[in-house]
């Protein structure tokens, strides 16, 4: 789960539209599959080992308009359709950590290494990423 898929979960569950972001070529490529009418700003892009980056006043006024252009609106075509369900996986590189952690309130050990909630609420997910994980 990307920082983007959890704050843009967490803003549909607000009902709070998401309108911008800024980062490299590929998470705006998923931002954009996920929330169609978002204003992206692509300020690096990966290539193999190596990371081209696009030049510091070039990213401070493209984020400036990226802003801008986002912020007029319409918002309701900007918001994320939240799943019925949600399955959160863990993979710990402690198999002890991970132990620890399947006591979470409805978190199961799926094997030594690995813990899985389920729930119908995204703000469970939320909750235990920050237990589980922070």
């Amino acid at each position: 789960m990307s920082e983007f898929l959890l704050n843009s979960y967490t803003a549909a569950s607000l009902d709070v539209p998401v309108l911008f972001i800024s980062g490299d070529e590929r998470i705006c490529t998923l931002a954009k599959d996920l929330v169609p009418g978002i204003t992206t700003v692509v300020t690096k892009r990966g290539v193999g080992s190596s990371t081209f980056c696009v030049p510091v006043s070039t990213v401070r006024s493209s984020i400036h308009s990226g802003v801008v252009q986002a912020l007029c609106g319409p918002f309701d075509t900007r918001k994320v359709i939240l799943p019925q369900s949600f399955t959160y996986e863990v993979t710990f590189k402690d198999w002890k950590k991970a132990y620890q952690m399947s006591f979470y309130p409805g978190m199961k050990a799926v094997d030594a290494f690995t813990d899985r909630l389920i729930s119908d609420t995204w703000l469970d997910v939320v909750t235990a990423h920050s237990f589980v994980v922070y």
